[in-house]
């Protein structure tokens, strides 16, 4: 485990958006996870260019809200989100891509979390990172760190 690693107020160790070619490329998302008697791990979730965008748009509105009380944080609907990341980005995506995207994540999350308990079956896994509800779009269910390796 990352020694510097920043800390929820309980203990666990934030998820790391890790950007090797910056923001404009892909990257991986490190979930920590917890194994009695071991310790903190981390397992990496590799993402295209166009999920860390979507990652990164649900970062960004989750901080823009945090004057917010937590409940109300950064929701945001697909077409806002797509719009985000058309102003961070020189791609537009179209809703359906982001709404597309948003199940992949989950998807590779979902995967991952099977892999991390295949190898570790007593591991604590840390809930979903996007929270979906009909009505109010999407949002950062764990907020993240980045860590642009350009920098």
């Amino acid at each position: 485990m990352d020694e510097n690693a920043n800390f929820e107020q309980d203990g666990r160790p934030r998820p790391t958006l890790v950007l090797p070619m910056g923001t404009g490329g892909g990257g991986f998302l490190t979930i920590p996870y917890f194994v009695a008697q071991q310790g903190w791990h981390r397992y990496p979730v590799q993402f295209s260019p166009a999920k860390v965008s979507l990652l990164l748009a649900l970062r960004n509105a989750y901080e823009d809200d945090c004057g917010e009380p937590e409940q109300m944080r950064g929701w945001r609907h697909p077409n806002v989100l797509a719009q985000m990341i058309g102003h961070q980005t020189t791609w537009q995506p179209e809703v359906h891509t982001v709404r597309a995207n948003m199940v992949k994540i989950e998807q590779l999350l979902r995967t991952a979390a099977k892999a991390v308990r295949k190898k570790s079956p007593e591991a604590e896994l840390p809930p979903a990172i996007i929270e979906r509800q009909r009505g109010f779009g999407a949002r950062l269910a764990l907020p993240f760190d980045v860590k642009d390796l350009t920098e």
